[in-house]
């Protein structure tokens, strides 16, 4: 099994630096020895090895461990569906993923990321590269807008209403079944799906919670959105461009002579390699 730590500037998050990883598994035995790059369709979850595992172990957990509850799935049957008739069709398995932190939650599949934000709580710097990261409800287009830049939660796009519809309630669903612990479902935090564009981009002072909010301008005329699209290209623009200088600084670490490298350049090399920069 080969995966990465992110080694991107805002970890920690609901957003595609804080989930999106590689995932590369050999096992010759059920997979040959070929190599297959499964469609992108195929969504999975690191959460999702120990079904594996116990598969290929041939251990039945129902019937041996009944107690043993697993987060993740198996998706053994589709991933050898795909190999042995190249169907690329929706996987049974594997059509999205939710993911969670700080008691938010955020939907995944091949095209579209939603987010339902139940606290004010993110990582310290999520508002550095992402401008609707107080947005209590958040729709990216990830083949239009991989940076999530552009939340479509106030589009007045059908489409993108019908779209968001069906997350809200699969989102919904999944809060009350899985993760609120109140005996009352109706006491939990679920998303509203009357949305009012009034509630776009909220930007107050900081607050009693503690927690940090974005100060991004809220869309009232062209000269605020002509404003707010600077900041979001010059705040994607400057994490860019740190990025930029650690990989260079690694790689000019990686290029001196091993006499000259300090204590403290190994100590940087280290930290380098747990964030997954190689």
């Amino acid at each position: 099994v080969l995966i990465n730590d992110h080694g991107m500037g805002c970890k920690d998050s609901l957003y595609e630096q804080g989930t999106r990883i590689i995932n590369s598994i050999r096992y010759p035995p059920t997979f040959g020895s070929e190599g297959y790059v499964l469609p992108e369709n195929f969504i999975v979850h690191t959460a999702d090895f120990a079904a594996v595992i116990y598969n290929l172990a041939d251990i039945d957990l129902e019937t041996d461990f009944p107690d043993y509850e697993l987060d993740g799935t198996d998706w053994m049957t589709d991933v050898e569906d795909y190999i042995n008739s190249g169907n690329s069709d929706e996987p049974d398995c594997c059509q999205y993923r939710i993911t969670d932190i700080f008691n938010s939650h955020a939907i995944v599949d091949e095209n579209y990321k939603y987010i339902f934000r139940a606290t004010l709580q993110y990582a310290n710097r999520a508002n550095r590269y992402y401008p609707f990261v107080n947005d209590t409800q958040q729709l990216y287009d990830l083949k239009l807008d991989e940076a999530e830049q552009n939340n479509l939660v106030y589009s007045d796009d059908e489409s993108i209403k019908e779209i968001l519809y069906q997350y809200q309630i699969i989102m919904t669903d999944y809060i009350k079944e899985d993760v609120c612990l109140s005996d009352d479902k109706d006491d939990c935090v679920v998303p509203d799906i009357n949305i009012d564009n009034e509630n776009s981009q909220r930007s107050d002072d900081d607050d009693n919670t503690g927690y940090q909010r974005a100060d991004i301008p809220p869309i009232t005329d062209d000269e605020n959105q002509k404003k707010r699209t600077e900041t979001e290209r010059d705040s994607y623009s400057y994490s860019m461009q740190e990025e930029k200088k650690e990989e260079l600084l690694f790689e000019d670490i990686l290029s001196r002579n091993t006499d000259t490298v300090n204590t403290a350049d190994i100590v940087l090399i280290f930290s380098y390699f747990m964030t997954g920069i190689v």
